[in-house]
């Protein structure tokens, strides 16, 4: 009896389904609408079937996984140049207050920056 009622349940889910895509390809103009074919053909539109828009989205998947790995790609190549940045910036920082402190002791050597007339 309970796999009679999950089965029923399931029908009547996968009706559901049906009916959400039926709905949405009435919203969707008719000249844009491929036929099976994949091509336009004016106001005739044979429906998709259901392995075809699953082939679709999968298409669609692969095209999008691999635009988000190209994006991976270039952002990490992005953070090894900001790395690299970083630590020449770190650097300098260090080198500039190197060369302060030898100005500093330089100038406090000089007699020319005690006497000042």
């Amino acid at each position: 009896m309970e796999n009679l009622l999950h089965w029923i349940d399931q029908r009547a889910k996968f009706k559901e389904d049906q009916r959400d895509i039926e709905i949405a390809y009435k919203y969707q103009p008719t000249s844009s609408r491929p036929n099976s074919k994949g091509m336009n053909s004016g106001n005739t539109f044979k429906q998709l079937s259901l392995k075809e828009i699953i082939a679709q989205q999968t298409k669609t998947n692969y095209e999008v996984k691999q635009r988000l790995d190209t994006n991976e790609s270039s952002l990490k190549d992005i953070h090894h140049k900001m790395d690299f940045l970083l630590t020449a910036f770190a650097e300098q920082n260090t080198l500039n207050k190197r060369v302060e402190l030898k100005l500093i002791k330089l100038a406090a050597a000089l007699p020319v920056a005690t006497n000042i007339e």
